[in-house]
């Protein structure tokens, strides 16, 4: 079960990465309370990325945050 869990941590590791990635180029795009709530957005994202990068610590090496 421990292997499953690491291999969907990785899976959500990278889908969060891209989606991060991509609310960090809008940002840069958009200006006013529409960049306000893409920030915000980008918040939650790196939470999760943290939290699963602080269950999983191997992680981290694959999938910078």
């Amino acid at each position: 079960m421990e292997k499953a869990d690491h291999a969907q941590a990785q899976v959500f590791l990278h889908l969060l990465t891209h989606e991060a990635r991509t609310l960090t180029h809008e940002i840069m795009r958009t200006y006013g309370p529409a960049a306000h709530h893409l920030e915000a957005e980008l918040r939650m994202v790196q939470r999760y990325i943290a939290r699963l990068q602080r269950r999983f610590p191997d992680t981290r090496t694959h999938h910078p945050g």
